[in-house]
């Protein structure tokens, strides 16, 4: 695969606010990323029981809300037409699950990303149950995870897609399903600034946990003295192992640097990406779990999650 064939065909499902539209606008800096084709999908989420409660025309009301947003998505695709993308628009679907539909969607049209738009919210909010966290979870395909400015200029979402992988954030677990993401960091690396950051947080923990499976000794009875031993032979695999890795981006000509921490994974890499001015985490889903829901949750920077 050529660094520009990454993402050729993604998926936009919109929602038609002012974000959406404004984020649609943006979406002209995919072209050097290699995207050609967008799909665009509406799901209208309704509440059929709230309806007829309310004594509507539920059959009405609905084929009401279709046509409105087959217009809207015509528009939307104009607008896309004329940047030169080739665009596919699926029929607008009323259902009560919009991640079910989304993920479906990107199954049937074979897409290579999913964009979605979420709010973001401090560490005291809360998104579980979001549709950007279900589609997270669900989806077989990568998703771009970008959160929506309410406030920012028209030019912002412009902006953060032009520099997506300027300086990229490669959360790493020593495990192999971080490792399987190494050549899609690369890729994108190639096609932006050519910087990465891999990160490798050593939680104190799960590493005593391990020592004490291995011992088959009980947790409170494990010495401090060998917990900075078991700390200290961590920290120093880590470092080896992550150092090879970096010569294979070295080699292509990326400059990365490895951050080594002690703490909780998901809050490191999230502090890592805002110290680091990070344009994007790019995370695996498996080995990572379930730090990249709270990545995911709380990072202000775009996330792209692999499956």
């Amino acid at each position: 695969m050529r660094c520009d064939e990454m993402f050729r065909r993604i998926l936009f499902p919109t929602d038609f606010s002012k974000q959406s539209e404004a984020i649609l606008r943006g979406l002209h800096e995919f072209k050097k990323y290699g995207v050609d084709e967008v799909v665009l999908a509406n799901i209208i989420e309704h509440d059929v029981v709230a309806l007829i409660e309310g004594g509507v025309d539920v059959d009405e009301f609905i084929q009401k809300l279709k046509k409105e947003a087959e217009k809207k998505l015509s528009q939307s695709a104009s607008v896309l037409n004329r940047e030169g993308f080739k665009v596919k628009l699926t029929p607008p679907i009323p259902s009560a699950n919009p991640v079910d539909e989304i993920v479906k969607i990107a199954r049937e049209e074979s897409v290579s990303l999913i964009l979605l738009g979420s709010r973001s919210r401090g560490f005291k909010g809360s998104l579980m149950g979001s549709v950007s966290e279900g589609v997270v979870r669900e989806a077989k395909k990568p998703v771009l995870v970008l959160k929506t400015k309410p406030d920012a200029g028209e030019g912002y979402y412009e902006m953060v897609f032009r520099r997506l992988f300027d300086r990229i954030i490669y959360p790493h677990d020593l495990s192999d399903t971080s490792q399987k993401i190494e050549d899609f960091v690369k890729k994108a690396s190639l096609l932006g600034g050519k910087e990465v950051i891999i990160v490798h947080v050593i939680a104190a923990d799960e590493i005593i946990e391990r020592e004490v499976e291995r011992e088959e000794v009980m947790h409170p009875l494990v010495p401090i003295s060998n917990l900075t031993e078991m700390l200290s032979k961590h920290w120093m695999e880590a470092q080896t192992y992550l150092s090879n890795i970096k010569k294979n981006f070295d080699i292509a000509g990326i400059k990365t640097r490895v951050n080594l921490r002690v703490g909780s994974p998901h809050k490191e890499i999230i502090k890592i990406a805002n110290e680091e001015g990070a344009s994007v985490v790019m995370i695996s889903s498996k080995g990572l779990t379930p730090n990249v829901d709270f990545v995911v949750r709380y990072s202000e920077q775009p996330v792209i999650v692999f499956h």
